[in-house]
């Protein structure tokens, strides 16, 4: 062969095409996606870590914040901390969509199930439910129900839910959380533009504990709410509506359980006073609380769990007869007004009416009842 028919260096064969230059035009969409992948798995790697470090017991340092005037703290301010998320880093679920049980299965793919635990509630005849599953990444739902404004509110830390009217003093409110915890007990505020307008609410009782509002003696106007399984409440009102929570970032966090680890090692996490009595029983241990007419009755559940008689238990509460149902999976208690059957009644606590029953309710941790019945005094 002659140097005539040698290829010279970099030059393709005859019989080879050259190849063509990409097109980079081609790629921006699969960048665009690769940059959503990466945000939702650093935010996943986030949440995993904050709910790491509430785990392994890391003490925020005390509360001093720009957001709140804590001058005005009618509590000791050595148990107020900040949380690590900071003030709205559980962003409130407003005006939630409420669903059928079918309609919210085949949407949410079967996510709540019927041991999981539910917030019930029921006013002016209208009841809906609020999953764990859920609220627990918001921890506080503003809500409209029976054309009532509602905060239907839950703590983790002391697994404890409560339900406020959110009109007060002539003026619907809309709870967010502050990022702030007091006595291992979550903090909201109402949001209102200026700072120096915002109340801090005692999640675990709807007082009032700064801000404009602990001045003045303000208490939330509390609801009935039952935290009991998913297919008893259904069983209960078969025309609940579920409320449904926020796609994107949140369709996989409601798959987790961010808590379970605390609630399996037992562990306080902020400071507390009084330090928990647990002579009798562990701190962690899930009580019921009932009143009525100026009587208050306690439950426990692993009490009521050791019985040899199946749920419910049937008794009274200052004249008032009741009916204490308990289940070990999930682990919860809750009350009825008592019937006299195997049916627990469709007019009594369970619905939340005004007038239709005579006592109130209320469960949370052991830990968490001490601290209101005896509540540390600002120094």
């Amino acid at each position: 062969m002659s140097h005539a028919d040698t290829p010279v260096a970099g030059t393709p064969a005859p019989d080879e095409t050259p190849q063509k230059l990409l097109d980079l035009s081609t790629l921006y969409p699969l960048l665009i996606a690769g940059v959503l992948v990466l945000g939702v798995v650093i935010w996943q790697l986030f949440l995993i870590f904050e709910t790491q470090r509430w785990h392994d017991g890391e003490v925020p340092s005390p509360a001093a914040s720009n957001w709140f005037d804590l001058n005005t703290l009618t509590v000791p301010l050595h148990l107020v901390r900040t949380h690590n998320l900071g003030i709205d880093g559980l962003k409130p679920l407003n005006d939630p969509l409420p669903l059928g049980p079918q309609a919210h299965a085949t949407l949410r793919r079967n996510l709540v199930v019927n041991f999981d635990r539910v917030v019930g509630v029921v006013i002016n005849g209208e009841a809906r439910c609020y999953p764990l599953r859920i609220l627990a990444w918001h921890e506080v739902a503003n809500d409209q129900l029976g054309g009532v404004p509602i905060a239907v509110t839950y703590c983790p830390l002391t697994d404890s839910v409560r339900v406020y009217e959110r009109e007060h003093d002539g003026e619907e409110r809309s709870f967010r959380f502050s990022g702030l915890v007091y006595n291992s007990n979550t903090v909201l505020y109402d949001s209102h533009v200026s700072s120096d307008d915002r109340t801090l609410w005692r999640q675990i009782d709807g007082v009032a504990i700064g801000g404009p509002g602990a001045a003045k003696g303000w208490k939330l106007k509390t609801h009935s709410a039952l935290l009991l399984p998913y297919g008893e409440w259904k069983e209960m009102h078969p025309d609940t509506t579920v409320i449904d929570g926020y796609d994107l970032l949140y369709r996989k966090c409601y798959g987790k359980r961010p808590y379970d680890t605390y609630y399996q090692g037992e562990k306080l996490l902020y400071p507390l006073e009084p330090a928990p009595d647990e002579t009798e029983r562990r701190a962690f241990t899930r009580t019921l609380i009932v009143s009525a007419a100026e009587e208050k009755k306690r439950f426990f559940l692993p009490e009521l769990l050791a019985r040899s008689e199946p749920s419910p238990l049937r008794t009274e509460v200052g004249g008032v007869p009741i009916e204490v149902h308990y289940s070990n999976r999930p682990r919860c208690v809750w009350v009825t007004a008592s019937t006299g059957t195997n049916n627990p009644s469709t007019n009594n606590q369970s619905t939340n009416e005004p007038g239709a029953s005579d006592f109130d309710t209320w469960v949370g941790y052991w830990f968490a009842v001490q601290t209101l019945d005896s509540p540390p005094a600002k120094k």
